[in-house]
C-alpha cells in the first residue's frame, strides 16, 4: 500500500501509516508557492524511522520526478482522458506490467 500525502505530515501521521502497514509515504509539496511540485518517497516500517527513497518499492521504480512530471500534466488537462494520457505517458515510460493506470469516479475525485 502507498499513502500519498497531499496536506502535511506530521511525525505521528507517519508513524501511524506505519503502523498501518502502509509501504511507502509519498510526500507532495509545493515549497515556495510556485505550483511546481517537490516530491519525496519515503519507506515505511512500524517503530522504524522513513528511509528516504529515490524510487518506488511499491509501485515499479517510479520516481519522484515521475510524480512531479504526472502532476503537472494533470494540472494542465482539461478531460478526463488528457488526465488519464498524463499519468500513463510516466507508466508507459517504466515499462512495467504490474502497474496500471486507472481513473475511476470516487466522490473524493469529483469536482464542482
Amino acid at each position: 500500500m502507498v499513502e500519498v500525502e497531499i496536506t502535511s505530515a506530521d511525525e505521528s501521521k507517519i508513524e501511524r501509516y506505519a503502523d498501518l502497514g502502509v509501504r511507502e509515504l509519498w510526500l507532495l509539496q509545493n515549497p515556495d508557492g510556485s505550483g511546481t511540485p517537490r516530491a519525496e518517497f519515503l519507506a515505511l516500517r512500524p517503530r522504524t524511522a522513513p528511509r528516504r527513497l529515490a524510487s518506488s518499492n511499491v509501485l515499479g521504480g517510479l520516481t519522484p520526478d515521475d510524480v512531479c512530471e504526472a502532476v503537472a500534466g494533470v494540472r494542465l488537462s482539461v478531460t478526463r482522458d488528457e488526465r488519464t494520457a498524463a499519468v500513463a505517458r510516466i507508466v508507459r515510460r517504466r515499462q512495467r506490467a504490474s502497474v496500471r493506470v486507472r481513473e475511476a469516479d470516487t466522490p473524493y475525485a469529483r469536482s464542482g
